[in-house]
């Protein structure tokens, strides 16, 4: 980036040239886009860039900033660099764990433009010498951050964990999950800490947009899916090691190295009655579509105690257009309802996307959902997708987008009783437990 050359009060147009350099504009405001309209990127709306921010460059996409004396948008088709004319390419954020974003990216994507990585690419300028973003922190749990998984012995961790475990499946697969992909919780398990995976399900009964394990699109799959169920007695062995070494200790079904644990319900049932035939330390935990009403008794009775159910929207028509499985929202809601019903501590993870999940249809459709089910939290979680508009998903929604901001406050004045956060809660955070720490907007 170019050094200030003037103390700015608002933040500058960041554009990338063909190599992936980074500059700013020294006229362009940064802008992003709400859904509907294009936004000013303002300094008070937005924060520094958090640890484990990541520039992206989008390639084929036109950065697109304000005019500062007419406010009018400005496509940067071209620019001159010390006496070259550069292609610009539009610059986002993909923020790291915890973290909501307000605005998408404003880009202006040409013909020929290559579909993007899924990746949750938001709007960023420059200001006072740094990357300014349109993201607020929503969860103040600091387990997820990235200081955490820079650690120089990764290696040798690995080393002791394949030698103590050497034909043991699980550990295979996230020890690849830890070396490939870079996954904290696979990470997790090899550190001794918080929630580890359990990869189970190779299969999936949805064709989900932003899938990371499998994609039926124009775009790979940033992950390759396991391909086989690992052995009962595999799944055992490591849930039991990882709950006995970590305080506190999650172990979860539902990751994105797998398919949809539901598929499973029957081996996940045996597994769940075997980890607590030898041990009742820490939480039980699925991450799941909630596609299977019908399977809740059966795991809660085996021994889950919590779930997490992801969906891109409450209201019917999105919710299929997004999901395309082969289920319904009622079920997703029957399923939540149940395992309320039994006493799990249940939280929905909301995918979000700005000028979809804002708008008030959206909102309205949430609300009635949350009430219905008895659900105990709402996580928040950015939908990895590309941004660009008109595409075939999500279908239009009513009514102007109210902005992230205003919609996450009006779900905490509608459901007062809800947690907001972005991660899985301990049973020891439970409300009426040994702590209660509630998410919020910082």
């Amino acid at each position: 980036m170019s050094p200030e050359r003037r103390p700015s009060t608002r933040p500058r147009l960041l554009w990338a040239d063909d190599a992936g350099q980074v500059y700013d504009h020294p006229q362009l405001l940064a802008a992003g886009w709400d859904g509907q309209a294009l936004r000013p990127l303002e300094a008070r709306g937005g924060m520094p860039a958090p640890d484990g921010l990541q520039l992206a460059y989008l390639p084929g996409r036109c950065p697109v900033g304000l005019d500062p004396r007419t406010g009018h948008a400005v496509e940067l088709c071209e620019v001159r660099l010390h006496g070259r004319a550069l292609r610009p390419h539009a610059v986002a954020g993909v923020p790291p764990p915890g973290h909501v974003r307000h605005l998408l990216p404003a880009a202006e994507a040409g013909r020929g433009a290559p579909p993007l990585p899924l990746r949750a690419y938001t709007a960023v300028g420059f200001h006072r010498g740094g990357v300014l973003c349109a993201l607020s922190r929503l969860d103040p749990h600091t387990h997820w951050d990235p200081a955490r998984f820079r650690l120089p012995d990764w290696g040798a961790r690995l080393t002791r964990f394949r030698t103590r475990f050497p034909r043991n499946r699980v550990v295979a697969q996230l020890a690849r999950c830890v070396t490939e992909y870079g996954c904290c919780t696979a990470s997790n398990l090899f550190l001794g800490a918080y929630e580890a995976g359990l990869p189970t399900a190779p299969r999936c009964n949805a064709r989900c947009r932003g899938c990371i394990s499998e994609s039926d699109g124009p775009v790979p799959s940033p992950q390759v899916r396991l391909d086989a169920a690992p052995p009962l007695a595999h799944i055992v062995e490591v849930a039991v090691h990882h709950l006995s070494h970590a305080r506190p200790a999650m172990v979860s079904f539902g990751q994105g190295c797998e398919g949809e644990p539901l598929t499973e319900a029957a081996r996940i049932v045996e597994a769940l009655r075997a980890i607590r035939r030898r041990t009742s330390r820490g939480t039980l935990h699925m991450n799941t579509n909630g596609s299977r009403p019908e399977a809740v008794e059966a795991l809660a009775q085996a021994g889950l105690q919590s779930v997490r159910v992801s969906l891109a929207s409450a209201r019917p028509r999105a919710f299929r257009a997004y999901h395309r499985g082969d289920f319904s929202l009622a079920e997703v809601e029957e399923f939540a309802t149940r395992a309320a019903a039994r006493g799990l501590w249940v939280a929905f993870n909301l995918l979000s996307l700005p000028g979809h999940t804002d708008r008030p249809e959206e909102l309205e459709a949430l609300v009635g959902l949350l009430e219905r089910s008895g659900a105990h939290m709402l996580q928040v979680r950015n939908l990895d997708l590309d941004p660009r508009p008109g595409g075939p998903w999500p279908p239009r929604a009513g009514g102007a987008p109210l902005g992230m901001r205003a919609f996450l406050r009006a779900l905490t004045r509608r459901r007062p009783g809800l947690e907001l956060g972005c991660f899985n809660r301990f049973r020891e955070e439970w409300p009426g437990q040994f702590v209660d720490r509630p998410g919020g907007l910082r």
